[in-house]
């Protein structure tokens, strides 16, 4: 057998140790592709577990608000049918009729001859109007001038209306609000009643009515 000489034992001593090398390189390598599989294994399996939570998580949280939909569901029929039954008994319910307004009694106040001057009775009586126009704010009041029989006609109306208007100032002055006082001045017209002359031909009648 031939004798190796140092030349060719130092080639078959690096060719060798490279493949020492190699096989030492390879070892590690297999080494970390073990270690590579077991943590991705591991990553797989927490993954996984986290997964499962996640969706049973999920699950519970769709079953309480599925819950809570069918509560405020039922809720709101309830609701319904409670608006439903109230409705068709204020619909059964026979209506209450409103009480009619009582209106006062009516007044008049009288004036002299040719005078639209009112006097300290006429205001007296006219204080009372004052007094129920005031208290019950939901009357109007509507005074009709009068005048005898002497003396033209045109000039009678104008004289009436022209006490209608005398008697609304004081009402006015006193804090009755122009928009409940009405005037109507009928002048000589209905002096006459049946036939008999009115006992106080020269005057304003007070007719307390319903405010529109």
């Amino acid at each position: 057998m031939k004798r190796l000489d140092d030349r060719d034992a130092i080639v078959l001593q690096s060719i060798v140790s490279k493949e020492t090398a190699k096989a030492g390189q390879l070892e590690l390598l297999t080494t970390q592709i073990d270690d590579s599989k077991k943590e991705l294994a591991e990553l797989e399996k927490n993954s996984r577990k986290s997964l499962d939570e996640s969706l049973k998580t999920l699950a519970t949280v769709t079953k309480r608000a599925e819950e809570a939909a069918a509560e405020l569901k039922e809720q709101t029929r309830k609701q319904r049918d409670e608006s439903s039954l109230q409705l068709a008994a204020a619909k059964a319910a026979p209506a209450t009729p409103e009480k009619p307004i009582e209106l006062p009694e009516n007044d008049l106040i009288d004036f002299s001859f040719g005078s639209t001057y009112l006097s300290e009775a006429n205001k007296e009586t006219l204080s009372k109007t004052i007094e129920i126009l005031t208290a019950r704010t939901e009357l109007a009041v509507q005074l009709r001038g009068h005048t005898d029989t002497v003396g033209d006609p045109q000039y009678n109306a104008i004289l009436a209306n022209a006490r209608c208007e005398m008697t609304r100032d004081f009402l006015i002055e006193k804090g009755i609000k122009t928009s409940r006082i009405s005037i109507v001045s009928f002048g000589e017209s209905q002096v006459f009643k049946e036939g008999v002359v009115a006992e106080k031909p020269r005057r304003v009648e007070i007719l307390f009515r319903e405010k529109s």
